[in-house]
């Protein structure tokens, strides 16, 4: 038998809380060298304007193994579909045989989240107050509620394209986050106040001025994740001196990859933030460092999230068994 559960599955079995839990335990892994998670495949279809990205791993002490699959198609929001679908499946190490299918939209919403929070967690300033998110979609959602579980902020400055995107965010998230709000009008001035920046938009270049980050300032680049886009200008990174990633995929990434081909930081800069994690280094070294986490995902962190939902599900009959052989 096999264990499908949906969204609605999901969202009753797991908080942000739980998932960031769940992700930090996988950063000990990779830390430990106790994660196998190769080179993600990409298949490009050019004449559907989209493509399939598949990723697996093996989290070894955890016993924890799965696939993931996603898709992304911009045209489908003329459809009235997701730009974005993915499931998860995950398989019984002994036998390679599956177990269960997740709906992997959600998943990837709150384990990304729940990446961002632990970056922030380990790398910005323990006395941060005010956080600038720039973008307005979900995952900039996602980001907010789960730093909030890492962090004593007070005040949140929100930018995006328009006006109304953000008075919708703002009032959405104040129901859930009770914090104090401000649309950003300038936003080279809101760069220069915030104590932390979370990038989550669409955009290919880059949202943030390195001019305008001040010292001691944390920056969670989330967005970006194809080779010619960057929201995280080179001055920036050069200002830093290193970026930390989730995967050394990241490398590839525009915002890295145009850091390294104009000589702002060296490969030697790049740092897996799962050596801060299990403590074999410091994410900053004093109160004026300028920290940068660049976040492309993984399947150690999909299958972290994915295996507590099943092992709840199962403890808890939620779900819909289906036999499939």
């Amino acid at each position: 038998m096999v264990l499908v559960l949906t969204r609605n599955h999901i969202e009753s079995l797991v908080s942000m809380q739980d998932a960031i839990q769940a992700v930090e335990q996988a950063f000990l892994e990779i830390a430990k060298g106790r994660a196998l998670y190769p080179t993600r495949l990409y298949l490009d279809l050019p004449k559907y304007n989209g493509g399939i990205l598949v990723s697996l791993g093996y989290l070894e002490d955890l016993k924890e193994l799965g696939i993931k699959i996603a898709s992304s198609y911009p045209d489908n929001k003329n459809k009235g579909l997701f730009t974005v679908s993915s499931l998860i499946i995950l398989n019984d190490p002994e036998t390679g045989y599956p177990e269960a299918v997740l709906e992997g939209n959600y998943i990837t919403s709150i384990k990304t989240g729940a990446v961002g929070a632990i970056a922030v967690k380990y790398l910005a300033r323990k006395n941060s107050e005010i956080l600038l998110i720039i973008g307005a979609g979900e995952q900039a959602k996602a980001q907010l509620s789960a730093i909030v579980h890492v962090t004593n902020i007070k005040k949140v400055m929100v930018f995006s394209r328009t006006r109304i995107s953000m008075e919708r965010f703002i009032n959405e998230m104040r129901r859930k986050v009770n914090l104090d709000y401000e649309i950003v009008e300038n936003l080279e001035k809101a760069i220069g106040k915030a104590d932390i920046i979370v990038t989550a938009t669409t955009s290919k270049i880059p949202v943030i001025s390195g001019e305008h980050v001040n010292k001691g300032t944390h920056i969670n680049g989330i967005g970006s994740f194809t080779p010619d886009a960057a929201e995280i200008d080179t001055i920036s990174f050069e200002k830093a001196g290193k970026v930390f990633v989730d995967n050394y995929e990241a490398k590839n990434v525009g915002d890295i990859r145009f850091a390294l081909e104009k000589g702002a930081i060296k490969e030697t800069d790049i740092y897996h933030l799962a050596d801060v994690v299990s403590g074999k280094m410091k994410g900053r070294n004093n109160e004026n460092d300028i920290t940068i986490f660049k976040s492309v995902g993984g399947a150690p962190y999909d299958l972290a999230v994915s295996w507590l939902v099943y092992n709840r599900a199962k403890k808890e009959g939620i779900g819909i068994d289906i036999s499939i052989y």
